[in-house]
């Protein structure tokens, strides 16, 4: 009796016989699998697919009038998408398969060797989980560390990062060079309104003035909250004193008008 999987797949199968891609759908569905297909064969049709929809897995033939499963494989990763890539397929070299492997692919299974298949897609999908779920411990791990959580800003260690990159790489041309800026902001007060009206109050306050300080931020230029009240701009590419002044005073602007809280007006000062 068949191996029956419950699986919920949506798979793109490359592959320029509809007789073979409506044979294979029969033998996943008959393993009692749900399963959403459809079939290319050509590049442009792949991509469109890609574009489209996220497919769970590919399973690709290898020889085609005008596309192979080394084909498919440069447009998968032309598209950046991280879906496992089995090659299903009678007519293929040794030399080919090792050529699809170092091209990306997971697995080369022989065409009909359907017992050898299904082992080989369990096996895929749950690698393909786990490098999902690595990535997002990954992208968690990294905002914690590098962006603020009250904000969303960047914290201090990205802010020094970003702005060393940024500095400006001079070469003796005998030309004036650009100039760079930062800009330390204090929020004044910040206490005071913490212990007198509350931290969410004062939390409230930050992120609102983050959001107006946001809207300085112009090219060539970051802004990050450096610690509790303070928060800093690095900006470069600025022609003379005159510009320097200017943007600082383009920050001050944005306090002019009070924060409202609950009904409450504050007017924020900053040095």
């Amino acid at each position: 009796m068949a191996r029956k999987l419950g699986l919920h797949m949506k798979v793109l199968m490359v592959e320029d016989s509809e007789d073979d891609a409506c044979l294979l759908c029969a033998e996943l569905t008959n393993s009692g699998n749900d399963l959403i297909y459809k079939r290319v064969d050509c590049d442009q049709e792949m991509q469109v697919a890609l574009d489209e929809s996220d497919w769970d897995i590919i399973i690709a033939d290898h020889p085609m009038p005008s596309f192979s499963s080394i084909d498919a494989l440069d447009v998968l990763k032309k598209s950046g998408k991280d879906i496992p890539f089995i090659i299903y397929s009678n007519v293929i070299s040794e030399q080919m398969i090792v050529s699809a492997m170092s091209h990306g692919a997971h697995d080369y299974i022989f065409k009909g060797n359907f017992s050898r298949l299904l082992p080989s897609i369990i096996r895929e999908l749950k690698n393909a989980n786990i490098r999902r779920a690595k990535q997002q411990a990954d992208s968690h791990i990294y905002q914690l560390a590098y962006f603020d959580e009250l904000t969303g800003l960047p914290k201090r260690n990205l802010f020094c990062e970003k702005s060393s990159l940024m500095l400006p790489v001079f070469v003796n041309s005998g030309s004036t060079p650009p100039l760079a800026a930062m800009y330390s902001i204090y929020m004044n007060h910040l206490m005071r309104i913490n212990s007198t009206y509350g931290y969410a109050v004062g939390d409230t306050l930050i992120q609102q003035l983050a959001y107006r300080l946001s809207e300085c931020i112009e090219e060539n230029c970051i802004l990050a909250r450096i610690d509790g009240n303070k928060f800093a701009f690095f900006k470069r590419n600025m022609n003379d004193q005159h510009e320097i002044k200017k943007f600082a005073d383009k920050i001050m602007e944005v306090i002019t008008s009070p924060f409202i809280i609950d009904s409450l007006e504050f007017y924020v000062t900053l040095s």
